[in-house]
């Protein structure tokens, strides 16, 4: 998890490939029934739900990877606002196709980390908005 939270930009897509691939497994096994046909009818939601990484080891990690998306997620689109030759306020977009893509990734794994375990996802949520509020 630390090694999410060093600030070199290739090795920070690196982890953050993997989180997504992570989070995505997680769900699959978890709630993928709930999303696909049961392949063979084998169930892997109880399968994982009754095994002691998921109630014991894959919810800190969850938790640590909900918290570094939240903190961490980069914006869509830099928009600059300029005045143009007639004296208006324009708006720019530069489209930067790396923080698009990061911010794609993210995106999916924060949908995938809220469907593993939403009441988690809107603690995590509500967390960084109390310590904007200054209500914690």
């Amino acid at each position: 998890m630390q090694l999410s939270l060093v600030t070199e930009d290739e090795l920070f897509k690196i982890c953050l490939d993997f989180w997504h691939f992570f989070s995505y497994n997680i769900l699959m096994k978890t709630k993928g029934n709930q999303y696909f046909n049961n392949l063979g009818g084998m169930d892997f939601g109880s399968l994982l739900n009754n095994s002691y990484l998921h109630a014991q080891v894959y919810p800190m990690i969850l938790q640590s990877v909900r918290d570094l998306m939240i903190d961490l997620m980069v914006k869509p689109k830099e928009v600059l606002v300029v005045i143009d030759e007639n004296g208006e306020a324009v708006e720019e977009h530069f489209d930067d196709t790396e923080t698009i893509s990061i911010y794609e990734t993210m995106r999916e794994s924060l949908i995938f980390l809220t469907n593993i375990d939403t009441p988690a996802m809107d603690r995590a949520i509500q967390d960084r908005l109390d310590k904007l509020t200054g209500n914690k």
